[in-house]
């Protein structure tokens, strides 16, 4: 008996030992993420860590969807595969956002105003036939669909992309 108290005794040790090593380690691991969040530049440090030689692009965002839940989403690319492609090619996408009325028609559909008879009834926004011009500019370009019943929805893939738009746009000299 004495003897399965001395083992009972070196094991409850050698629990305890791994124990405060594991907390330890959880501890440093902790106090290593506050300071990285703390960091003014916590996002290029992350990406410069990452990164290859020839730097990289990322963004990413948490923003509240229509539903009631949350749009988490994040890309990022090497900057060699973003000089590498048609800067061209993408004029369309871009363009689809280059007119007052198209963007005011995707801040109603963010804020929850997804139809086109809602819309038309705001001073902001043109006639019917001119929502609906805006409005096949910017399917045809990806930034809305249809979303039934006459509504329509920017695809959860778009909301951060948009945001970040926007967030450029805005961001200090």
């Amino acid at each position: 008996m004495e003897y399965l108290s001395t083992e009972l005794m070196r094991t409850l040790e050698e629990i305890s030992a791994r124990l405060a090593a594991l907390e330890s380690a959880i501890a440093v691991r902790d106090a290593n993420e506050t300071t990285r969040r703390e960091s003014s530049l916590w996002a290029i440090e992350e990406l410069r860590a990452q990164a290859s030689a020839s730097g990289a692009v990322i963004y990413a965002g948490v923003v509240p969807s229509s539903s009631g839940g949350q749009i988490e989403w994040q890309y990022g690319l090497p900057i060699d595969i973003i000089v590498a492609r048609s800067w061209p090619e993408r004029a369309g996408a871009l363009s689809a956002l280059a007119h007052p009325i198209r963007l005011r028609i995707l801040q109603l559909i963010f804020e929850g105003t997804d139809r086109i008879v809602d819309m038309a009834g705001l001073n902001d926004t043109g006639t019917t036939g001119q929502i609906y011009h805006h409005v096949k500019l910017l399917a045809d370009a990806g930034w809305v669909v249809p979303a039934g019943r006459g509504r329509l929805a920017i695809p959860s893939a778009r909301v951060v992309p948009l945001m970040a738009l926007f967030a450029i746009v805005d961001s200090p000299e």
